[in-house]
């Protein structure tokens, strides 16, 4: 008799940041990727070591973003074989940058800097 112990190996939570990502024209530069669910799969005990992550995130990332909206993609793989993907979503708003907003930051760089 063969005794095969399964263990669940909770890969990543969801909320958990993954990277800070540059936003071309936004008013902030950059945005966070988090999770969008929880990862988790079903494993032979001590093959953990051989899940492999393959993070998948667009080059070019452009305002206006909407929380929660998706960016990329985590696949995870064990020898080979896919055992689950999860979304990469933006963590925040980033509005598009006006040229309202691009006067307000230039007025307030002068301040700081004549102060």
């Amino acid at each position: 008799m063969v005794l095969v112990i399964m263990v669940i190996s909770n890969l990543r939570n969801n909320g958990d940041i993954v990277k800070s990502v540059n936003v071309n024209k936004g008013v902030e530069q950059s945005v966070n990727l988090v999770y969008e669910n929880n990862s988790g799969t079903l494993i032979k005990k001590g093959e953990d070591k051989n899940i492999e992550e393959i993070v998948n995130i667009s080059d070019n990332i452009f305002a206006p973003i909407s929380k929660g909206q998706k960016l990329g993609e985590v696949s995870y793989t064990l020898n080979g074989t896919s055992i689950g993907k999860t979304a990469l979503i933006a963590e925040s708003d980033i509005k598009k940058i006006s040229i309202g907003t691009m006067i307000d930051k230039l007025f307030f760089k002068w301040f700081c800097v004549l102060r």
